[in-house]
């Protein structure tokens, strides 16, 4: 996993991004996802920031999978309605002076 003492940011690679965005947004230049990793795994309501920052997750506290293994990445009807709210924690990153933040969303 990243190591947040390093300040690294969370990202889906590169190519992923290139090839499977864009992403509807839900609030300017934010988007929730569900991300495939290399074992197949789905994990649905991501939160990432444009272009490709994860910067959360719905219901959890710190990031479930090494980003770097997405091998894919698409919405679904129920991400492009699925919307944050106070209960969301946004992860600690080097724009994000807090170790962790809730954030709010209309």
């Amino acid at each position: 996993m990243n190591d947040l003492n390093k300040q690294e940011y969370f990202q889906i690679p590169e190519d992923v991004f290139d090839r499977d965005a864009p992403f509807d947004e839900f609030k300017q230049d934010v988007s929730i996802v569900t991300v495939v990793v290399e074992e197949e795994t789905e994990f649905s309501g991501v939160l990432v920031l444009h272009p490709n920052y994860i910067i959360g997750m719905k219901g959890m506290k710190s990031i479930p999978f090494e980003p770097s293994q997405i091998v894919r990445v698409y919405q679904t009807e129920e991400d492009q309605k699925m919307r944050t709210d106070q209960s969301w924690t946004i992860w600690n990153h080097p724009w994000n002076t807090n170790t962790e933040r809730q954030i709010q969303t209309q």
